[in-house]
C-alpha cells in the first residue's frame, strides 16, 4: 500500500490530515467513475490542469474546514456531555445500574449531574412483584436531591424497584435510571434454657440457624459476636434483655425479640451464733440467725466441711424460717470444735451455695 507523503515525512502526521486523506481518496474514486469530456489539444490539457489545481486546492481547504467542524462537534459531545446521575453513576437503562437492599430495610438515592448544579429534579418509582413481567405505573416520589427509598418505607422481599431520575439544568432535561433488588433477611429467633433464675446460674441461649454471623447483645450491648449460634453466660442481672442479630450471606440482618431475664439474688446472712458453747455430743444447740436476706420463707440445711467448703448434708432443720432474724435448734455433730456450713434456700429456690 502506498502511503501519502504527510504520513511519512518528518515521521509525524495530524488527525486532520488523516481524515482529509481518507475522504479525498473516497471522493477521488467517486469522481473517477463519473463520465467527463476529455480535452483534446495540449493547450486544452494545460488549461484544464490549471483549473483543476485551483479547484482541488479550494476543495481541500473546504474539506479540511468541514472535517475540523465535525471533529469539534465530536469532541464536544465526548468531552462536554451532561448526564443525570444516581449515586454518582449514569445509566440509560435501569438494569445496567443495580442497587441492592435488604428485606424490611431502605436505601439512599442521591440525585446528581455530571457537572454544575441542578435547577430542579423529579424522581419516579415503580415496582414489579413478578420478576419484571409486569410493572406498576411510574410515580413521582421526590423532588429533592437525597431520597430514602422505597417510598413505602421498607423494601419487600422479592420485589424489584425501578427509579427514573429527570433533572433540569439551564432549561435542558437530563435523565438516568436505576433498579433495586431486595434480598431476604434471615429469620431471627432466640431460645434460652432459663428465663427465671438465681444469680450466677449458667444460662444457654440458642439462635435460629441460617446465619453467617450471630451478635448476642445484653441490653443492646454486644456480648458475643461470631459464627456460633450459641451463647453461654452466668453474668446476668435482674431485668436484663438478651437479643441476637443474625446476618446472612447476602449481608442482610434481622434481630430477634428480646428475652427478659428475671434474676433473683442468692440469700445472705449477717451472723450465725450457737448456744451452748461448748455443748455435749447429741445435744441440741440453739442457733441464732441475724439478717437473713432473700424471699421468705427459707429452708435450712447444715452441711459438713471439706477444706473450707461444704461437703455433705448433715442435718435438715424441720419446718421453715419465716423471718430474717430467727433461732433454730441444731444437734451438735461431733466431739471437739467442728466447722459446719448453713445453707439457706428461699421461696424463689435460690440458695447461698
Amino acid at each position: 500500500m502506498t502511503h501519502p507523503n504527510f504520513l511519512v515525512e518528518n515521521g509525524k502526521s495530524t488527525l486532520l490530515d488523516i481524515f482529509y486523506f481518507v475522504v479525498e481518496k473516497t471522493l477521488y474514486h467517486i469522481r473517477g467513475s463519473t463520465f467527463r469530456p476529455q480535452p483534446k489539444s495540449s493547450q486544452d490539457i494545460k488549461t484544464a490542469q490549471n483549473k483543476n489545481v485551483v479547484i482541488i486546492t479550494k476543495k481541500k481547504n473546504e474539506m479540511k474546514t468541514l472535517i475540523a467542524s465535525i471533529l469539534f462537534v465530536m469532541l464536544s459531545v465526548v468531552c462536554f456531555s451532561q448526564n443525570a446521575t444516581i449515586n454518582g453513576v449514569y445509566c440509560a437503562s435501569a438494569p445496567l445500574c443495580p442497587m441492592y437492599s435488604c428485606e424490611n430495610s431502605t436505601a439512599i438515592i442521591n440525585a446528581g449531574i455530571t457537572s454544575g448544579a441542578i435547577d430542579s429534579l423529579k424522581l419516579r418509582e415503580r415496582f414489579s412483584d413478578d420478576g419484571g413481567a409486569t410493572w406498576s405505573t411510574f410515580t413521582i416520589i421526590s423532588t429533592v436531591v437525597t431520597t430514602t427509598v422505597p417510598s413505602s418505607g421498607s423494601a419487600l422481599d422479592g420485589r424489584i424497584y425501578q427509579y427514573w431520575l429527570r433533572v433540569y439544568q439551564g432549561g435542558i432535561q437530563y435523565w438516568a435510571f436505576s433498579e433495586m433488588y431486595v434480598n431476604s433477611a434471615p429469620t431471627a429467633t432466640l431460645l434460652s434454657n432459663y428465663t427465671t433464675l438465681c444469680a450466677g446460674t449458667t444460662v444457654t441461649f440458642t439462635a435460629s440457624a441460617g446465619g453467617t454471623n450471630y451478635n448476642f447483645k445484653i441490653n443492646g450491648s454486644s456480648s458475643q459476636s461470631g459464627a456460633s449460634s450459641t451463647f453461654v453466660t452466668s453474668a446476668l442481672a435482674n431485668g436484663d434483655n438478651v437479643t441476637v442479630t443474625i446476618t446472612n450471606g447476602s449481608g442482610c440482618s434481622n434481630t430477634s425479640l428480646p428475652i427478659a431475664m428475671t434474676v433473683n439474688p442468692k440469700p445472705t446472712v449477717t451472723s450465725i451464733t450457737g448456744n451452748p458453747t461448748p455443748g455435749c455430743l447429741g445435744q441440741n444447740a440453739s442457733v441464732t440467725i441475724v439478717g437473713l436476706t432473700g424471699t421468705a420463707p427459707w429452708s435450712m440445711e447444715v452441711w459438713t466441711d471439706v477444706l473450707g467448703n461444704p461437703g455433705a448434708l448433715y442435718y435438715t432443720v424441720p419446718g421453715t424460717i419465716n423471718t430474717p432474724n430467727s433461732t433454730v435448734s441444731v444437734p451438735i455433730p461431733a466431739v471437739g470444735f467442728t466447722t459446719m456450713h448453713p445453707r439457706f434456700t428461699d421461696a424463689n429456690g435460690c440458695s447461698n451455695f
